[in-house]
């Protein structure tokens, strides 16, 4: 089963209806996502619109690959949820997965943005160096 079908799975045991938004685009033969980062979109009565990067390795780069995406800021000041869905192995039982929920808030996106617009300049110049304090 691939992490695609776990997580549509996972999010239909919570009561989710789920579309799979990721394609295959034949002509640059990629896989192209939704906004450019989510693989699925899911509905809850009652709860915010969910997108979801499924992934069973690599999540950092996928919260990067969110980070980096101008539509996924858009997203959430559009109401909607995301989130990164990162499946891995158990270690006591190889043949059963787990999940790792990843939330992506407005914070998590603005601290790439303070990244972006200090590309060229040290934040940290300015901060003193802590001294080393021998222990008595």
């Amino acid at each position: 089963m691939s992490p695609t079908q776990r997580s549509l799975k996972y999010l239909r045991t919570l009561g989710y209806h789920c579309s799979i938004v990721e394609r295959w685009n034949p002509h640059t033969k990629i896989r192209q996502d939704l906004f450019g980062f989510a693989d699925l979109l899911c509905i809850k009565e009652g709860f915010s619109p969910l997108l979801v990067q499924v992934t069973s390795s690599g999540w950092s780069s996928r919260i990067r690959k969110i980070q980096a995406e101008p539509l996924a800021k858009l997203a959430l000041a559009s109401g909607f949820a995301i989130e990164v869905h990162g499946w891995r192995k158990l270690k006591t039982n190889k043949n059963k997965m787990t999940i790792k929920v990843i939330p992506i808030t407005k914070d998590v996106l603005n601290e790439f943005s303070d990244i972006q617009s200090n590309s060229g300049t040290n934040k940290f110049a300015a901060v003193p160096k802590a001294g080393f304090i021998p222990a008595f």
